[in-house]
């Protein structure tokens, strides 16, 4: 795999996470303001990191 594909997978994976948690907050009704900001990164950061983990397998495994 090469450094292009890490990096794009990990664009994507950072943009659909905020994507998501906003998402999220908006159909629950949540405040984004009002949301403590260490909420919000650590749940951008766990969901792109599992986001970023499925994308890289799931190239690899086309490379097979």
């Amino acid at each position: 795999m090469n450094k292009e594909t890490i990096i794009i997978c990990g664009i994507v994976a950072i943009m659909e996470a905020f994507g998501g948690v906003f998402s999220l907050m908006l159909l629950i009704g949540r405040n984004i303001y009002n949301t403590d900001p260490a909420i919000i990164i650590s749940a951008i950061s766990l969901l792109s990191g599992i986001i970023w983990c499925y994308l890289l397998l799931s190239e690899a495994e086309k490379r097979r």
